[in-house]
């Protein structure tokens, strides 16, 4: 039962927040696949060699 409610809290307070996220992580997501087939991926090289 406190498991239940820690997991249905944050879904009733901040459910704008929490479809934000999730859209924000989508959009990044097709961001990169999209950046990577147009040659943005010079950013993403940069960031792997430096790793």
């Amino acid at each position: 039962r406190t498991y239940l409610k820690l997991v249905e809290e944050p879904f009733t307070s901040l459910p704008l927040e929490l479809a934000v996220q999730t859209i924000v992580a989508l959009a990044v997501s097709l961001a990169g696949n999209i950046g990577m087939s147009s040659g943005f991926m010079s950013l993403s090289d940069r960031s792997t060699l430096s790793t």
